[in-house]
């Protein structure tokens, strides 16, 4: 069977053709979240017996605030570069020809 790209098919293709990879899809994504609740689970109920000090919780907000500020920081720049044309491929303008120059 050819790709309907490639063989130039302009017929639409059938809602019924991608029910399946649609159906795989959500059925991933709901397995990955039922682990990750499992997984939370698991965490809280071996992690409830841990004293942290309060310099631990200080510390780990601190480097929340750091990581956020890390990650925001860059997403700006991202932005910046893209919108000022840094981002865009180098092109090579010619300098106006001097009219004297070509005599």
């Amino acid at each position: 069977m050819t790709n309907d790209i490639q063989s130039g098919d302009k017929t639409p293709v059938s809602p019924r053709r991608n029910l399946g990879g649609i159906i795989l899809l959500i059925a991933g994504l709901a397995v990955i979240f039922l682990l990750s609740i499992l997984f939370l689970i698991f965490g809280w109920r071996e992690g409830s017996a841990a004293n942290v000090p309060v310099s631990g919780y200080i510390a780990m907000g601190i480097g929340v605030v750091v990581s956020l500020a890390c990650g925001f920081g860059l997403m700006m720049l991202l932005f910046f570069s893209s919108r000022k044309g840094y981002d865009d491929p180098p092109t090579y303008i010619l300098p106006p020809s001097d009219p004297d120059a070509e005599r």
